[in-house]
């Protein structure tokens, strides 16, 4: 008998599995290349969380020593400290402009620059009068950082994977702190405290140099009408699908031309119905953010150690130790965002750092000295780093940039980090008086009451952004904080999340 019957279907069918096979190798790797692009993209952008965390932390360090070098005052020392969030202020404010101008992107790399420049500057600085110049500068730059940068990964995110995107920044600051900490004890022998903070220009030399291959955002693009440079960018995330590429140009336009009328966004127009409500989330999250302590922890970790009984170089020690623990929580944090969502993690973290600082407190009424008073202060210190680090320090660059609408949220972004950096200036120029005057323990317990009023805060206001395209998140402000019941979590197709 003829074999040509049974042969010729076989040979079809093995063709056929041939052909889906090499289809599916095909799309596998044009998903893999997606996912690179995506990563590649949230962690260049997140360079410069690594320059606002090495800038933030080395003063950590050394102002244990410039205390003697500059022969300073408690005053002094505060207002030391107090520099660089003076100029972040100003960074933050001039910001939203910049990047509605000129772009996301650039504005980042103008700022990356000049943190390098200016972060020789003040290793350099032969006066007090000199280094708080430079540390403004410093500020400036950071202060521009922290608006373009998270709000760059945000708008170059795919809806589903955006938390843990714009998380990535947050890791960046964490890792960027620990690495201060680490070159704060390294140098701490030498008592170098020049080099504490020239080394702060690798990090801005790099996210200068690996901003220049990216696009700017589809955002900003088709913001500017610029449509053929949005398609471009949509497609060096989204590859091949075109199927997708439409539809988020679709998505992204139509929202535009929703809001049309506030032509190309002005401050006034932060006041109109729909941005309002989210403007005053924004401001009051930032505050009650800085008002919880962080900035206790994160510049007077050494100091508290120290009040605490600590030698200098053991209290630098352990706070370098703790830095990489709040590497890990942060790694936590950016695993669970996009499983539990935004408002779930807010609320674990605020109780694990309302707890802390209640622990804190107690260790100083009791007596640092007294027997496993200095296990219960730096376990404190601790859990308040773990808390924050996976909950609040996370939101402030995943939530803050989600929460305004595409036409608006350069310029709102920069009131909400200028409400961040008052917050933390005051917090900053007075915890140690604060301090002098009532005591450690009262001091703590102070953040105590402000987290709980924070928790009331968060629960009544905080939009669950999860799984919401950013289009879509400006509905939950107009209907009186409530999502609207038709609105779906992510409008299909969404064929690559």
């Amino acid at each position: 008998m003829c074999p040509c019957p049974i042969v010729v279907p076989v040979l079809r069918v093995r063709g056929v599995h041939c052909l889906m096979a090499s289809f599916r190798k095909k799309e596998a790797i044009v998903l893999a290349r997606e996912r690179v692009r995506s990563v590649w993209v949230a962690v260049v952008a997140a360079l410069g969380g690594l320059v606002f965390g090495y800038d933030s932390g080395a003063m950590s360090g050394a102002l244990l020593y410039l205390k003697s070098a500059f022969n300073l005052t408690v005053f002094e020392r505060e207002a030391m400290v107090s520099m660089v969030i003076i100029g972040a202020m100003s960074g933050s404010i001039i910001t939203g402009w910049l990047a509605d101008r000129w772009g996301r992107r650039r504005a980042l790399r103008w700022a990356s620059i000049g943190a390098g420049i200016f972060a020789i500057g003040t290793g350099l600085a032969p006066t007090y009068t000199w280094f708080l110049i430079a540390r403004f500068l410093v500020g400036v730059t950071v202060g521009m950082i922290v608006v373009a940068a998270p709000m760059y990964i945000s708008e170059f995110s795919k809806t589903r994977s955006r938390g843990a995107a714009s998380a990535t920044f947050q890791l960046a600051v964490a890792v960027g702190l620990t690495s201060s900490y680490w070159g704060d004890y390294f140098f701490a022998q030498s008592r170098d405290w020049h080099a504490m903070f020239a080394v702060a220009v690798i990090p801005a030399l790099l996210l200068w140099l690996l901003l220049w291959p990216l696009p700017d955002t589809p955002r900003w693009y088709f913001l500017k009408q610029r449509n053929s440079d949005g398609t471009k960018a949509l497609r060096f995330l989204w590859q091949e699908d075109s199927q997708q590429i439409s539809f988020e140009t679709a998505r992204i336009t139509q929202e535009l031309d929703a809001t049309k009328s506030l032509g190309t966004g002005s401050y006034r127009d932060l006041l109109q119905p729909g941005i309002r409500l989210a403007l005053l989330f924004g401001i009051g999250f930032s505050i009650f953010q800085q008002f919880s302590g962080i900035n206790t922890v994160t510049y007077y970790s050494p100091t508290v150690f120290a009040i605490a009984g600590f030698a200098k170089k053991d209290a630098i020690f352990i706070t370098a130790i703790i830095g990489l623990i709040t590497i890990a929580a942060t790694i936590l944090g950016i695993a669970l965002i996009d499983r539990w969502g935004r408002r779930r993690l807010m609320f674990f973290s605020l109780g694990g750092m309302a707890t802390a600082m209640f622990g804190l407190g107690l260790a100083f009424r009791l007596g640092t000295r007294l027997p496993g008073m200095d296990i219960l202060t730096i376990g404190s210190v601790v859990l308040y780093h773990i808390a924050f680090s996976f909950g609040m320090g996370l939101m402030g660059w995943v939530l803050l940039p989600e929460v305004f609408p595409n036409r608006i949220r350069a310029r709102a972004q920069s009131m909400g980090r200028l409400a961040n950096w008052v917050a933390n200036f005051v917090v900053t120029i007075s915890f140690l008086s604060v301090v002098k005057a009532i005591g450690p323990a009262d001091s703590f317990w102070i953040f105590v009451v402000i987290i709980v009023l924070a928790t009331i805060f968060i629960a009544r206001m905080a939009p669950e952004t999860k799984n919401k395209p950013l289009e879509s998140i400006e509905q939950y402000w107009l209907n009186g904080l409530r999502w609207d019941s038709k609105e779906p979590d992510v409008v299909p197709p969404l064929s690559n999340p």
